[in-house]
């Protein structure tokens, strides 16, 4: 369990899910999220509100990861692209990665 403010990244695939979790997130972590949102509660926040939190963060990227995933004929990949986003943040060598996807697809 990471305790909270101690976390160096947030990866979320829903932008209301990623500031659910920002208390988590330490103070020069990065936060990288899908821009897409999966509403599913009849009060979800309006996508300007939720983008404007976000981007009161030092240190995030939004992409809409399922748009870029549709764009390269693989509209199930939206994971891959958030992998991607994220890949620079992690301390995981590119070759472990590419490695690791290649394993399980």
């Amino acid at each position: 369990m990471i305790p909270e403010g101690r976390a160096d990244i947030i990866i979320s695939v829903e932008p209301m899910e990623s500031l659910r979790y920002l208390p988590w997130l330490s103070e020069s972590g990065w936060l990288v999220t899908n821009t897409t949102p999966f509403v599913n509660i009849t009060d979800y926040p309006d996508m300007k509100d939720l983008l404007a939190e976000i981007e009161k963060l030092p240190h995030h990227i939004a992409i809409n990861a399922d748009e870029i995933a549709r764009q390269v004929k693989s509209p199930r990949s939206s994971n891959m692209v958030m992998l991607g986003a994220a890949s620079p943040f992690l301390d995981i060598p590119y070759q472990s990665l590419e490695n690791g996807i290649k394993k399980n697809l």
